[in-house]
């Protein structure tokens, strides 16, 4: 069967791997990938949503430059062949990296919540007590606080990374001054993990290249943060009340320092309160 559709990730080594990459687009990126890396095989793997079958790279001069099924293959059913298929497994190799540059113990994991392998990624940090969320897939309110609560049935802070701004992170803005963000950007054959910053005083989100931010017990620390940040709160302190009402008279707030810029404190606690 003819495979139409332009396949631009797969995974290396074989169909159960969760080595992604991303096939240069260019002909004289390809041309050069090729040299550097003659003994690689992709896959269409079951990590990325696919069939398991062998992939091989088409070098074009004239168009995008992609992967295609190896003719006499398993029938393929995957959804998603695009740039950004297999950012969760980007994500998730950034993450375990991160965790052997530091020195800390946690478990990375990928979650299917319903339209493939590439809904979240979990880090789970046990000797803290802590749960990063990367969140990929859309997520309304109802769902993030059923999502909150499970996430945090064993630990003590669970902080929320979403990959799209959305109301949902407008309304996490307000009630804790900040949110988290990450963004992916493509370079070769990789896929760039980029963290996020947003806080009250500053509209815009300022970004951190995921290899220049440190994991400690307290969480993820982004250079441009100045802090340990975390949406999660105490799970003693998890209500099932509502979000308040997105209205200033909710809110108060300290005083801003003589500089007129405060960054959250070590250990995620703003001195917001209702």
């Amino acid at each position: 069967m003819l495979d139409h559709r332009l396949v631009q990730t797969a995974v290396i080594g074989n169909s159960k791997s969760d080595h992604p990459v991303i096939l240069p687009m260019e002909a004289s990126e390809l041309e050069v990938w090729r040299r550097r890396h003659p003994k690689y095989t992709y896959w269409c793997g079951y990590e990325l949503g696919g069939c398991g079958g062998k992939l091989m790279d088409r070098l074009y001069h004239d168009k995008v430059c992609h992967f295609a099924h190896v003719a006499g293959g398993p029938t393929c059913g995957r959804a998603a062949t695009g740039e950004s298929s297999a950012d969760h497994l980007f994500i998730k190799r950034g993450l375990r990296r991160l965790l052997d540059k530091h020195g800390q113990r946690g478990e990375v994991r990928t979650r299917d919540l319903g339209s493939g392998p590439g809904g979240a990624v979990d880090l789970h940090l046990p000797a803290a007590r802590r749960r990063l969320r990367f969140q990929l897939s859309p997520l309304d309110y109802r769902s993030w606080r059923a999502a909150d609560l499970d996430l945090g049935g064993d630990v003590d802070e669970v902080d929320w990374f979403f990959g799209a701004d959305e109301p949902l992170t407008q309304e996490l803005l307000a009630r804790n001054g900040y949110t988290l963000h990450f963004r992916l950007e493509t370079r070769g054959g990789e896929r760039h993990v980029y963290i996020g910053t947003q806080t009250h005083d500053g509209p815009s989100v300022r970004w951190d290249p995921l290899e220049d931010c440190r994991i400690e017990q307290a969480g993820l620390l982004a250079p441009s943060a100045g802090a340990t940040l975390s949406l999660g709160r105490r799970r003693g302190s998890r209500s099932r009340s509502p979000l308040p009402a997105l209205s200033s008279s909710h809110w108060t707030r300290e005083p801003p320092s003589p500089k007129g810029h405060r960054s959250p404190p070590r250990g995620g606690a703003w001195p917001w309160r209702t």
